[in-house]
C-alpha cells in the first residue's frame, strides 16, 4: 500500500481541517492543520477542496461554503470568500458534473442550496435556494423537512436530495449551463419513518442504496430516466440487537463488489455484497469507536478509516478484499468531534 492522503474535520470551535498521511502500517502521520470553527463537510476535487461551516457568521445560524485550493507543499488556502448558504447546518455537498455549480443540503432548515463554481474553482455567492416543506411521523425528527444528502444520478442528469425530515428522496433537473430546476421533477417517497439519509449509486449506473437512519436499514432502489424504483430493504444490524442506533454513513468499495453502512449506537458498520441488483449481508464489525458518523476506503481498497464523533476518535480497519470484510480497528487516534473523511 502506498501512503495516501486523508483529510480529517475536527467539528469543535478551535477544530478544522487535518491533514494525515495514512502510513504502510495503517497508522496516520499528521501533516498539517488548517483552522476552521466547525466544519461539517468536504469534498475533494482535484487540487480544490469544497468545506462547509456550520455557523461562521456572527449573529445568524446560516452555514457558510469555502474554497481552498491544495499548494504544491501540501498547505490548504483560501480561494476567494465565504459564502453565506442561506440555511442552517449544511452538512453534505455535491459538485455538478460541469463543474459549473456546488449544491448543498441544509439540514436544519430542510433547504438546497446552489453557488456558482467560478473560474479558478471560487465560489460566487448564493444563486438559487430551494426550501422543501412538510413533514412526516417520527415525533421529534420529522417535525419538518431535513435535508441531508445531494448525489448526482449517473447520467448527470438529475439532483437527488435526500430528506430525512419527508422521508422522500426529491429529484431535481440540473441543467449543465443553467443550473437547477427548482420544481421537482420525480419524488420517491420512502415508508413512514424510515428516515432517509444518505444515497449512493452503484457502479452500474442503474442501482442505487439509501441508508434509512431511523431505522437503520438499506433500501435498494433501481434507477432509470430520473426515476427512482424501490425493491428491498435490509436492516444493518444484528437480528438479535435491542438498542436504539441510527445510520449514518454509506460508502461503496472502489471494485464496486461491496456496499458499507455505519450504525450509530451500535457502533460497528455493516458489509453488503453486491450481486447485480441484489445484495446480501456479509459481517457487521465493531467500528472500535462510539457513534461513526462518517467513513471512506483508500483507493486501494485495503483499509477503511473512521471517524466516531462521540468517542473522539477516528480508527482504520483492514479490509480483506476477496471478501468485503472488515477486520477489527489496528489504529485507534483521538480527535475531537471528527465528523467528515475526504480522500
Amino acid at each position: 500500500m502506498k501512503n495516501q492522503t486523508v483529510y480529517l474535520s475536527s467539528c469543535v470551535p478551535e477544530g478544522g481541517l487535518y491533514r494525515y498521511e495514512l502510513l504502510a502500517d495503517g497508522q496516520l502521520a499528521l501533516q498539517d492543520h488548517y483552522p476552521a470553527a466547525e466544519p461539517m463537510y468536504a469534498i475533494r476535487q482535484n487540487q480544490i477542496i469544497y468545506l462547509l461551516l456550520r455557523a461562521p457568521f456572527p449573529g445568524s445560524e446560516d452555514s457558510g461554503a469555502l474554497a481552498l485550493r491544495i499548494q504544491e507543499d501540501g498547505l490548504l488556502v483560501p480561494i476567494g470568500d465565504l459564502q453565506n448558504l442561506g440555511g442552517a447546518v449544511a452538512c453534505h455537498l455535491a459538485l455538478s458534473p460541469s463543474g459549473r455549480f456546488l449544491y448543498t443540503a441544509n439540514y436544519v432548515s430542510g433547504s438546497v442550496t446552489e453557488l456558482p463554481v467560478l473560474p479558478g474553482g471560487d465560489l460566487g455567492p448564493l444563486r438559487s435556494l430551494i426550501q422543501h416543506e412538510g413533514s412526516s411521523v417520527h415525533p421529534k425528527r420529522q417535525t419538518g423537512p431535513h435535508t441531508h444528502c445531494t448525489v448526482f444520478t449517473p447520467d448527470n442528469r438529475y439532483l437527488c436530495v435526500v430528506d430525512l425530515g419527508l422521508d422522500q428522496i426529491v429529484l431535481y433537473a440540473v441543467d449543465p449551463e443553467a443550473g437547477i430546476d427548482p420544481s421537482p421533477h420525480f419524488v420517491s417517497q420512502s415508508d413512514p419513518g424510515y428516515g432517509p439519509r444518505h444515497l449512493i449509486f452503484a457502479k452500474d449506473g442503474h442501482t442505487a442504496y439509501c441508508a434509512n437512519e431511523l431505522i437503520s436499514s438499506i433500501t435498494t432502489y433501481r434507477y432509470d430516466a430520473g426515476r427512482l424504483e424501490k425493491l428491498a430493504t435490509l436492516s444493518t444490524l444484528p437480528t438479535d440487537y435491542t438498542g436504539v442506533s441510527y445510520c449514518a454513513a454509506i460508502k461503496l468499495s472502489p471494485d464496486g463488489r461491496f456496499v458499507y453502512v455505519s450504525n450509530r449506537g451500535h457502533d460497528s458498520i455493516a458489509c453488503f455484497s453486491i450481486e447485480s441488483d441484489r445484495i446480501s449481508l456479509v459481517s457487521i464489525t465493531p467500528c472500535g469507536g462510539q457513534s461513526p458518523r462518517d467513513f471512506d476506503i483508500t483507493s486501494d481498497g485495503s483499509r477503511l478509516i473512521c471517524t466516531n464523533e462521540r468517542g473522539h476518535l477516528v480508527t482504520v480497519l483492514p479490509v480483506d478484499q476477496a471478501t468485503g470484510q472488515l477486520q477489527l480497528a489496528e489504529t485507534a487516534m483521538p480527535l475531537a468531534a471528527p465528523l467528515c473523511v475526504t480522500l
